[in-house]
């Protein structure tokens, strides 16, 4: 069997993933964390006094085709894969989810229901053609195709896509408002605070890719250092405002001494004040 949420626009907050905040995780952890925050409100709410357990996969050790998983009193299983495909999706991704599909019923020969959460509103059918003159492949197609095939080789499993349009859903359901806040909500940024994160991701998902001794600061950490106030920054700052203003006071001294040689005189030579102001300053 297979479910896929319907395009609801009514009364929905289209989500903004340039707001999504992936609390010191690569983009990739994060969406997985996200989606299993709205995975496990799901399954509570779904199957009220059904569940066994819900679990969190520890992706370093192998993930078994699931990122989380809830087990009912049943002994089926609910599996949940988040995928963070930003661009349309490819038959290439299409073969992964099909992969973690696979290993997931492979582990779990009791899986009853496999969700698939993308970041992004699956577009529909084009109009476009190739070079060939057939018409160029969309990617709900490519979706529909993926579908038919798991009806037809695991009947026994609903396929569920958590598309932008149905996690939106899901984040406007009662219970889910500290998920959007947590996941959504902007923080103020101070430079103290872009250290603590910098701090945290170095020694979270950035400790096998960041090397102290090859960091260097560019234009965009100058930037940011001025911007952000800086104290170093600052004090270079006022060092070009306080000689900025030694020219003002400098400019304005010659304009004075001018004035008072020259008031009472109708010509003046651009030569002899010059030499005055050489001579007088």
């Amino acid at each position: 069997m297979i479910f896929l949420s319907k395009n609801i626009s009514v009364g929905r907050k289209k989500l903004d993933w340039a707001r999504f905040q992936t609390q010191n995780e690569s983009p990739e952890k994060a969406f997985e964390a996200f989606c299993n925050h709205l995975f496990k409100r799901w399954c509570y709410k779904n199957y009220p006094d059904q569940i066994a357990f819900f679990n969190v996969t520890e992706g370093s050790g192998g993930d078994g085709g699931v990122e989380s998983y809830a087990k009912l009193n049943s002994g089926e299983f609910l599996g949940l894969q988040a995928k963070w495909f930003r661009a349309p999706i490819t038959n290439h991704q299409i073969a992964q989810i099909r992969n973690s599909l696979i290993t997931a019923q492979k582990v779990r020969p009791t899986l009853k229901q496999y969700f698939v959460c993308v970041p992004r509103k699956i577009s529909d059918v084009t109009a476009k053609t190739k070079k060939n003159g057939l018409q160029q492949q969309s990617e709900r197609t490519r979706w529909d195709s993926f579908e038919k095939e798991i009806e037809k080789t695991f009947p026994q499993i609903s396929l569920m896509l958590w598309s932008d349009d149905r996690l939106s859903e899901e984040l406007l359901q009662p219970g889910s408002e500290g998920i959007s806040k947590y996941w959504f909500e902007k923080e103020e940024i101070s430079i103290n605070s872009l250290k603590s994160r910098f701090e945290r991701s170095k020694n979270g998902w950035l400790k096998e890719r960041y090397i102290s001794s090859l960091h260097g600061a560019g234009r965009i950490s100058e930037y940011v250092d001025t911007q952000l106030g800086d104290p170093v920054k600052r004090l270079t700052e006022k060092e070009k405002l306080v000689k900025f203003k030694c020219n003002l006071e400098d400019g304005h001294n010659f304009i004075s001494i001018f004035l008072r040689a020259y008031s009472n005189r109708k010509s003046i030579k651009r030569k002899k004040i010059v030499i005055y102001l050489q001579q007088n300053y």
